[in-house]
């Protein structure tokens, strides 16, 4: 029971520990047809040229998910609805609890004897038990799961077709996943 309780323990740590998952919400009745995620924009503050809000996107991570992945996962939501940019809005900390597990196992024996006295019918003895009990205990242990979220846009373009300027604040990714802030 004890390695069972033990082998779920590690599994569900493994799980929540290296994984990503995100979420995304429409906003509107305009739909946009997907892009790749390598296209969309990570934005820490709004554009100076024109957009619209068309959703937004939550992401969580496991206890060892890295901001690259974090980011990574929000530009994957945020291209499922069709986005040129996300605009990050916040970035925080939830908290998971595996609950405690005790296991106790353990043996008793029982030696005695008895003695019946026919004359006046009765029976003496003895007995002795000895005992012993084994408990293990695996505390409640918490995690710490990184969350981001952010607003999907699209860039409004001019008549001509073509965007406008730049936004003030954006993010690029190297090779390695490396992000670096534009200014």
């Amino acid at each position: 029971m004890f390695w069972k309780s033990l082998s779920i323990f590690a599994i569900a740590s493994i799980c929540l520990g290296c994984s990503t998952w995100g979420y995304k919400s429409r906003m509107g009745d305009k739909t946009y047809p997907p892009v790749p995620y390598q296209h969309v924009q990570i934005l820490t503050g709004f554009p100076n040229q024109p957009f619209e809000q068309i959703g937004i996107c939550s992401v969580s991570g496991g206890a060892f998910a890295s901001g690259v992945d974090m980011y990574r996962k929000l530009q994957k939501s945020a291209a499922l609805l069709g986005a040129d940019a996300v605009v990050v809005t916040g970035e925080g900390v939830s908290h998971a609890t595996l609950p405690g597990q005790a296991y106790t196992s353990g043996s008793a024996y029982t030696q005695g004897s008895a003695t019946y006295h026919p004359y006046n019918r009765t029976v003496t003895g003895s007995a002795t038990t000895t005992g012993y009990s084994n408990t293990t205990y695996m505390p409640p242990t918490t995690f710490d799961l990184p969350n981001n979220r952010g607003i999907a846009i699209k860039y409004i373009q001019s008549s001509s077709g073509s965007r406008s300027s730049h936004p003030v604040q954006s993010t690029q990714s190297d090779s390695t996943g490396t992000i670096y802030l534009n200014r």
